[in-house]
């Protein structure tokens, strides 16, 4: 599929789909706006986020296959665990959904949440609050493992090294 499309989310709530050999334009999806993230490739389904509050599920014909309405906005991107969609809203819901639609688990950190998407690695999912919280969750539960409380915000996804979890905060830490 992302060896067939590029996939170009807007701001005016368009999904657009290039034909990534001739850049034709294929298909427009309108999946609420604004996106703010990218869409997530797997198992032959496309995965968008909005600003909207919903999670849409295409084909690789911008067909949609189903959508999730959440209470607050989507802003990072959605991420897979396993053959599981993970996605965070704006007020600090977890969610795992199954490659359906349903839901399998939520985790509320009662924390806004901006821009940082969920991280995958191996047995955990990591979570960066505007708080300043990074939180290590069960990905087959949805469960806490730990919190630690950094000196302030973060936005930015956290990065995962052969040396640990790389988090930066806005004080550059």
């Amino acid at each position: 599929l992302s060896e067939e499309l590029l996939l170009l989310p807007a701001w005016n709530g368009n999904l657009y789909a290039f034909d990534r050999k001739n850049m034709d334009l294929l298909w427009t999806f309108d999946a609420g706006m604004p996106l703010r993230a990218t869409p997530l490739v797997a198992d032959e389904k496309i995965y968008q986020s909005s600003g909207s509050n919903v999670l849409s599920a295409l084909n690789n014909g911008g067909q949609l296959l189903w959508q999730q309405v959440f209470a607050a906005p989507l802003l990072s991107s959605p991420v897979l665990q396993a053959d599981n969609v993970v996605v965070l809203d704006k007020s600090g819901i977890l969610t795992a959904l199954n490659p359906e639609g349903t839901i399998l688990w939520q985790q509320n950190f009662e924390q806004t949440c901006f821009y940082s998407a969920p991280l995958v690695v191996r047995d955990a999912i990591f979570v960066a609050t505007a708080a300043g919280v990074v939180w290590k969750v069960n990905p087959s539960t949805g469960q806490t493992v730990w919190s630690r409380k950094l000196d302030a915000s973060i936005y930015a996804t956290p990065v995962a090294s052969d040396l640990g979890l790389l988090v930066g905060d806005n004080n550059g830490g």
